[in-house]
């Protein structure tokens, strides 16, 4: 299914009945990270899953997009398919864009449970990439081989970077990983489950335990 945010395409999916439930993927992702779980919880609750913008099947961003960009985003959905009060679980990005909401929009959702969340930034630059932003670019024969010269150094020195991979999102990717939002889960509001390893199946699995709040039985199940 589909639903214009924004301006902008997105795809999502809904199983079950009962009180909702948002699943949101991290960043080189899609609905279908979490599509086993969300599969399981909609026994007993209303699942929605999304792809955001960017990848799977939903429209790209808008360049300015950074965190916030995308919780606003998030918070129109929310409204528009009437989840208001949604529990919401999310995995790496998807948890930075839910912590951005606790801290900012709280009325639209219930209890948050963020998997792997990277939201202390501390914008560190490698040598080499200082190096070359030192290229002077004004130079029209340096504006013909700076890109290239630059995907070169990716490519044999950081073949898994997200730049490589979805260069259409560079913008928004140098916005988000520069954006550091430590300050602003001081001002979470909403009930909130926070686990920092990489795999979000076990976190994800108390999902059947939020519909009383992230209780302490909860909480002992994912030590």
């Amino acid at each position: 299914m589909y639903i214009r945010v924004l301006n902008r395409k997105i795809h999502y999916k809904r199983m079950g009945k009962g009180s909702p439930v948002l699943f949101v993927h991290g960043w080189g992702e899609n609905m279908y990270q979490l599509h086993a779980l969300a599969l399981l919880a909609s026994k007993k609750y209303c699942a929605y899953l999304i792809d955001l913008p960017g990848f799977g099947k939903s429209d790209n961003p808008a360049e300015h997009w950074g965190v916030e960009g995308y919780a606003v985003m998030m918070k129109e959905l929310i409204e528009k398919l009437k989840m208001t009060r949604t529990q919401y679980i999310g995995h790496a990005f998807g948890s930075d864009i839910g912590l951005y909401l606790s801290s900012h929009y709280s009325d639209c959702i219930d209890h948050l449970v963020v998997c792997a969340s990277s939201f202390r930034r501390q914008n560190r630059i490698s040598k080499p990439v200082q190096m070359m932003k030192q290229i002077p670019r004004e130079q029209a024969l340096m504006r013909l081989f700076y890109k290239p010269l630059r995907s070169l150094y990716y490519s044999l020195f950081h073949k898994d970077s997200d730049l490589l991979k979805y260069p259409h999102l560079e913008k928004n990717f140098r916005k988000i990983i520069a954006q550091d939002l430590t300050r602003d889960i001081r001002n979470v509001k909403n009930k909130t489950l926070m686990r920092q390893q990489s795999s979000p199946s076990r976190e994800i699995a108390i999902a059947f335990e939020i519909g009383t709040g992230v209780n302490a039985r909860a909480r002992r199940a994912i030590q």
